[in-house]
């Protein structure tokens, strides 16, 4: 029966009572409740089982066996459970086995790549070095990236790699040094070795095998398309630029392109010297003689430049290449550390052949303006990369003797590249270098040396007697002026050269010019006088008549004047026509065709002159002329020499370049009194002094030769000779003796035309000394007349035997003795009869010594004065 809610709800009030009531008598009523509840349930219960005893027997059998089946059921369901446990268990086993496994699998897959990993890194020696033999530096480069990746990534945690890593390493700077091998290859070697390439076409096989360095170029590029030997023309040479590329590109993978460019720029130095120093020994190998000179080191400089320009170019496609990288191009100035470089080597070469290696050293003796002292030394340092670069460098060879004048062919290059340096990258320590050695140590050098060979040449015994033949000149000249003008050609070779230091080196020619002038000016002050004793033992001068009116400025001017003069100086109205070799004197000459007239009218005028100076004397002192013959020859040496020397040295300011022209024109210096002369003016001041001194000793010798003539005809007018009258006056032969002394003397040191225009009017000049001359005979007898006739006649020969022409004015002096034979009166008569034939003085000096020598009007007051006014009546009626 089922029980009712109410029951329900009842038991389950007694049941919370009895559970969360606190007071013990509210339970144990609650209690007693439901104990008489489940009284009347259990009676009402077994009311029911009693009623139902039928059901409940078939129930509880069906109980029975449904617990039966139940519990059977349960113990199954125990045993499958215990069945489930223990697979549980075993499948938990057998799982625990399982994961073991995989995870040793997954160890082992692990353990096997790593081993792979490293497997590979050791394998990547072969790869490495083959990407290396075949110069793929990327393929290289990645693989060491890759071996990177590993080992510093997944490896990273993987105990005893380190030397793997530290072999990797090594490999990283072995490409590292490869790479930075291949751009000192491509950037300096190559291309300073392609113009040694050239240079071996022109040996011969012979020569080629004989070199080391020859055989290792030939084997060097006897297969290398970049640059062959033996390339058609025509062929165009592959680009370096993709090599550049992948080195660079390998270089910035591990972020080593600016170590590596710091590598390359110094080292590049060591690779240019060397280079150099192989193009030395080429040279020297295709040289034919056996002693170079400086124009073989300008042809090394120019090789050395071609080399330079080969090597910027393949820089400029670094920059360029270097610019594609990126983050790099603002760090690295190629051009720079190139010029730089360049520059350093250059100067190294330079100095090694001027003979500076103390330059660094012992700068102190080279310039107190390039002191470089060494405050520290870090060759023992890490960071020594460009320093032992420097001192490791093998020393450079030089092709010629060291000397500061081997800066004289090679200063345009070098000073022209160190203007493109300056001007390209802003550098001038090249430039500094060339112009202080030049200012400090050549030009000094060039001054000393100069000052020493003048005062060599100029102390010289035979300084102004030694002479010497050229090609320049038809006779020869003094062995010091050909001396002196080689000087004043090296300092205007030096000035062709070397423009911008025209003013220090003109300065010296200057010095060079003033020396020579002052000794030529000595030299003639001293063979100009000479000296005697005195009672007191003093000295007295006397000086030369030649030179008293050489020094003489109105009677100097009086003869330059003369048309004789002029043409013995012809040449220096063109003196600024230079041709060759040919001279201002052998000019001389050259294109005149005097007739007699002329030559007539000139040789009166100067016999007019002579004889108004010296034909009214008796006599002339033996120490008023010269008859030394080694003095005379020096007055013609000098004249021919300085002349020469003048107008050649002249010449060579015509030929200087023009910027050297305008400092001339432009720059001043200090003369010796201490002002300032503008250059120009300096030279031609020497030039001025040298030309005088020359047209002085020709006009000396000019004067010499006819104060001669004088000294020796004039005492013939005495009349005292004690030779037997049909003899020829020793005087005359003494004067033949020495007018064939004189012209062969001067044919020996002058041109012909010279010595012709020297001995013209000699003929006339005599016959005048014998005309005026008779001014001094007191009486002239037949026997007399006969002797001075006999006289001119032999002096006629005399002269005539020299210039080989009749010498006709002599025959006039004859005339004038011969017309002695006539009486005052019959003078006189054949005068009004024939015409005048000599001057009115002359004709003076005939009356008188008529009236002289006849003996009835000797005696006669007043018969000259009356002779001479009837000539002067005569005179005028024929004017």
């Amino acid at each position: 029966m089922p029980i009712s809610n109410d029951e329900s709800v009842s038991l389950v009030n007694v049941i919370r009572t009895l559970t969360t009531s606190v007071d013990a008598d509210q339970r144990n009523l609650e209690k007693i409740r439901l104990e008489a509840g489940f009284q009347k349930s259990a009676e009402r219960v077994d009311l029911l089982l009693t009623s139902q005893q039928k059901d409940i027997s078939n129930a509880l059998k069906t109980f029975r066996a449904v617990s039966s089946e139940i519990t059977a059921s349960r113990q199954r369901i125990h045993a499958v459970k215990n069945a489930l446990a223990a697979s549980k268990v075993l499948l938990q086993c057998r799982r625990d086995d399982l994961k073991k496994l995989w995870v040793e699998n997954v160890e082992q897959k692990v353990v096997c790549n790593i081993l792979q990993q490293i497997e590979q890194i050791q394998q990547m020696d072969i790869t490495f070095e083959e990407h290396l033999k075949s110069k793929q530096y990327k393929q290289a480069v990645k693989v060491l990236k890759t071996a990177d990746i590993t080992l510093n990534g997944p490896l990273s945690g993987v105990e005893g790699l380190d030397q793997l890593r530290s072999h990797a390493t090594d490999l990283t700077g072995t490409l590292f040094e490869h790479v930075v091998a291949e751009l000192l290859e491509l950037l300096s070697t190559r291309p300073f070795e392609s113009q040694m390439l050239e240079l071996l076409k022109g040996m011969t096989m012979e020569t080629l095998n004989e070199s080391v360095l020859c055989l290792q170029l030939t084997e060097k590029y006897k297969d290398l398309p970049l640059i062959n030997a033996t390339m058609l023309p025509g062929t165009e040479q592959p680009s370096v630029a993709p090599h550049l590329a992948e080195c660079l590109e390998s270089l910035a993978v591990f972020d080593q392109l600016m170590p590596a460019m710091e590598q390359v720029f110094n080292r590049s130095k060591t690779v240019y010297s060397k280079a150099v120093g192989d193009t030395v020994l080429l040279l020297k190998l295709l040289m034919k003689e056996p002693v170079a000179d400086s124009s073989h080191l300008a042809r090394l400089i120019q090789m050395v430049m071609l080399q330079i320009n080969k090597a910027y170019d393949v820089h400029k496609l670094l920059a360029k290449e270097i610019s594609k990288v990126g983050r790099y191009e603002k760090d690295i100035n190629v051009e720079l550390r190139f010029w730089d470089a360049v520059q350093e080597v250059l100067q190294t070469v330079v100095m090694k052949h001027l003979d500076i290696y103390d330059y660094e050293s012992n700068p102190e003796d080279f310039t107190e303006t390039t002191k470089m002292r060494q405050l520290f030394r870090f060759d023992g340092t890490n960071c020594v990369s460009s320093y032992s670069t420097r001192l490791t460098a093998q020393p450079i060879p030089t092709i010629c003797k060291p000397d500061p004048y081997n800066i004289i062919p090679i200063f345009r290059i070098l000073n022209g590249i160190g203007r493109t340096i300056e001007e390209k990258c802003g550098l001038s320590k090249f430039n500094n270098f060339l112009h202080t050695f030049v200012m400090s140590t050549f030009v000094k050098r060039v001054s000393d040396d100069t000052e020493a060979k003048v005062q060599t040449i100029l102390t010289r015994a035979d300084v102004w007697s030694a002479l010497s033949s050229t090609t320049a000149h038809c006779v020869r000249l003094l062995t010091s002026c050909l001396s002196i003008y080689e000087l004043c050609k090296h300092i205007m070779h030096l000035i062709s050269n070397m423009e911008q230091y025209t003013q220090q080196f003109a300065q010296i020619w200057v010095e060079i010019l003033s020396a020579y002038t002052e000794s030529a000016f000595d030299t003639y002050t001293n063979i100009t006088k000479s000296g005697t004793s005195g009672e007191d033992d003093t000295l007295i001068e006397h000086r030369k008549i030649s030179s008293t009116w050489a020094a003489d400025e109105d009677i100097k001017r009086m003869f330059k004047s003369l048309p004789q003069w002029s043409l013995l100086n012809q040449a220096g109205v063109q003196s600024l026509s230079f041709d060759g070799d040919t001279t201002p004197t052998g000019r001389i000459g050259v294109g005149l065709n005097e007739n007699d007239k002329e030559i007539k009218a000139r040789t009166e005028k100067e016999s007019a002159i002579l004889i108004q100076n010296l034909g009214k004397i008796k006599s002339i002192k033996k120490s008023e002329v010269i008859f030394d013959e080694n003095t005379i020859k020096l007055l013609l040496c000098m004249h021919e020499s300085l002349q020469w020397f003048t107008v050649n040295v002249k010449g060579m300011q015509y030929e200087l370049p023009k910027q050297a022209s305008d400092i001339l024109k432009t720059s001043t210096i200090l003369n010796k009194n201490g002002t300032e002369q503008k250059l120009l003016d300096a030279f031609q001041q020497e030039f001025g002094y040298l030309e005088e001194m020359a047209e002085t000793c020709l006009l000396m010798v000019h004067l010499e030769l006819r104060v001669h003539c004088f000294y020796h005809l004039l005492p013939l007018a005495q009349l005292t000779s004690v030779q037997p009258q049909d003899d020829i006056d020793q005087g005359v032969e003494l004067f033949g003796r020495e007018m064939t002394r004189f012209h062969k003397l001067l044919s020996s040191h002058l041109f012909p035309t010279k010595v012709k225009y020297l001995f013209d009017g000699l003929g006339h000049l005599c016959a005048s000394v014998f005309i005026h001359s008779s001014q001094h005979i007191t009486k002239l007898t037949e026997s007399n007349k006969k002797r001075i006739i006999r006289n001119i006649v032999r002096v006629q020969q005399h002269l005539s035997g020299i210039t080989h022409q009749r010498e006709n004015e002599l025959d006039r002096a004859k005339t004038f003795f011969d017309l002695l034979n006539k009486d005052p009166d019959q003078l006189l008569a054949l005068i009004m009869e024939r015409g005048a034939v000599f001057t009115f003085q002359e004709y003076t000096y005939l009356l008188a010594l008529a009236v002289r020598s006849d003996q009835n009007q000797s005696n006669v007051p007043g018969a000259l004065d009356k002779k001479i006014a009837q000539l002067q009546a005569i005179f005028k009626q024929k004017s």
